[in-house]
Parts: C-alpha cells; structure tokens; sequence
C-alpha cells in the first residue's frame, strides 16, 4: 500500500474512495499471485477495507483466504499505516466518515498467459 502513499504525496491527488481501491488493487493481486506460487493454495475470496480513524486519519487494509489441499483456510491480511485524510476528496472524506468502514470485495486477480 506504499504506492498510494507514494503516488498522492507526489501528484497531491485527492481520491474519491472507488480510485483509491483502484490504486491499491494491482498490489493486492500480486500478493494473492505470489502467495499461490509460494504456497499452492488456491484463493478463494478476500476484502479490502478503508477505514475512517479520525477527520484527519483513515487507513487500509485487506484480508485474503486462501483454501489448501486439504480444505483449510488461510487468512493472508495486512493494514497500512495512518494516512492523511487530504489525500481523499471531500466527497470521500464525508462518506468514510458517514460509514466509517468501507468494503470492496477482493476478486480473482488475472492470471499471467503462458506462450507454448
């Protein structure tokens, strides 16, 4: 989730909930790919979480399942750091803080192609 951070600090973007989900989604599938390679588990669902902390605060995180061998889940999550809620718009700013928790569903990420 650096990238986010990275990204808005340098552009001084202010990102409605929907684009911030769409900047973090690319990390979220290498994490899901990297840990079926490393694993062989199979992924099965996940969440990504925005949270309101303060007026000034939000945070991220996700939860990723993954399902082994022999049926048993694993939970793969993360949570970033405080970031400062400038980065958002302020049609963002004011639904997190309405909802205080956002939700959006973790798909299966695209699988790379491989050439015979």
């Amino acid at each position: 989730m650096e990238f986010l951070k990275t990204l808005a600090t340098a552009l001084g973007l202010s990102m409605s909930l929907d684009q911030l989900e769409l900047a973090n989604r690319q990390s979220i599938n290498d994490v899901v790919l990297k840990h079926e390679n490393e694993t062989g588990n199979n992924f099965i669902g996940g969440e990504f979480r925005i949270e309101h902390v303060s007026d000034k605060v939000f945070r991220c995180s996700y939860r990723l399942f993954f399902q082994d061998a022999k049926g048993g889940i694993e939970e793969v999550a993360s949570t970033s750091g405080d970031y400062n809620a400038r980065h958002l718009s302020e049609e963002a700013r004011s639904e997190l803080k309405a909802e205080k928790i956002i939700k959006y569903d973790v798909d299966d990420p695209p699988r790379p192609t491989v050439k015979k």
